[in-house]
């Protein structure tokens, strides 16, 4: 509860991280476009592109977290090399963390109800709390029953700007999925 009041505090004065806004990432991103926030865990330091004016700061420095919590963790960096695509992977289990931090599941859970996931459930989400789009597709995406995602594209160039794949308990991830600035034709 305490991040998603005031996540620098949080980051700064709880956890001892250094944490600079820098101009210049929200100009140019590196990864085509993906680049909010870099990490050098080892010095402690999280740099983002400040974002003051939208919701998506908040979840940048919540992933960014997320980074910071998988390389404190125990066996996660050896689990994630034994994974097929384990750079996705961990991008993947860093939103969740940053989901959690930002928006309990028990939000998306009372606006998708009893049916299945819908695109109007986004917007809906959206509209009901403080989260980033982001945050509210990667919970949605949570709520799916089997292997899905929750896509968020750009309608004019039909780029995907988020997506959030929930994967199959059984059956693992999927072999195709969507992308962060794939185009879909």
């Amino acid at each position: 509860r305490r991040f998603s009041g005031d996540p620098l505090a949080v980051l700064t004065t709880d956890l001892g991280l250094t944490v600079r806004a820098v101009d210049h990432l929200a100009d140019r991103r590196d990864a085509g476009g993906a680049c909010d926030g870099l990490s050098f865990l080892e010095d402690g330091v999280i740099l983002y592109a400040p974002t003051p004016a939208s919701r998506r700061e908040n979840f940048t420095l919540a992933h960014e977290l997320g980074h910071w919590l998988a390389e404190k963790a125990p066996g996660v960096y050896d689990w994630l090399a034994d994974q097929d695509d384990p750079g996705r992977l961990l991008e993947t289990v860093c939103d969740r963390i940053a989901q959690h931090l930002l928006l309990p599941d028990s939000a998306a859970q009372a606006v998708v109800g009893t049916g299945p996931v819908r695109a109007g459930h986004l917007p809906r989400l959206y509209d009901a709390t403080q989260a980033s789009r982001p945050v509210c597709a990667i919970a949605l995406a949570t709520q799916l029953v089997g292997m899905g995602a929750v896509v968020i594209l750009d309608c004019a160039t039909g780029e995907v700007t988020h997506a959030s794949v929930n994967p199959d308990p059984e059956r693992g991830w999927p072999t195709v999925f969507p992308w962060r600035g794939q185009t879909l034709g």
